[in-house]
């Protein structure tokens, strides 16, 4: 099935035109193909010039969906969904934080440097 340009609506056009303009300058030989064998003939070898291109940025779509439903069921699966596992394992690292947190750390180490300078 061939197109013609004529026969394209005025939204196609433009929407052509766009795809065209932001590819062109990166490929600049195909001008070209524009100028010689037309508009339908350089949208088609603008899909296969950039073919390996879009086939790169599938397979990277399709790796992050992979990696973002691995990491859904990992967050399911995990602890944070038990309430008995979590309410202890919460305690435990808000009591770590307070004893051992920065504010502990700066007193217990930085504070006796401050007020025995002499003696330290």
């Amino acid at each position: 099935m061939t197109m013609e340009w004529q026969s394209l609506t005025k939204t196609q056009k433009f929407l052509i035109t766009l795809a065209l303009m932001a590819v062109l300058p990166f490929a600049p030989e195909l001008l070209l193909i524009a100028d010689i064998a037309g508009i339908e003939i350089l949208f088609s070898c603008v899909v296969i010039y950039y073919r390996p291109l879009i086939l790169k940025v599938c397979a990277l779509y399709d790796y992050a969906k992979e990696s973002a439903d691995i990491i859904l069921a990992c967050v399911r699966k995990s602890a944070i969904k038990r309430p008995s596992v979590y309410f202890p394992q919460a305690c435990f690292c808000s009591l770590t934080l307070v004893f051992l947190g920065a504010g502990s750390f700066a007193l217990v180490f930085l504070m006796p440097g401050f007020l025995l300078p002499g003696y330290v």
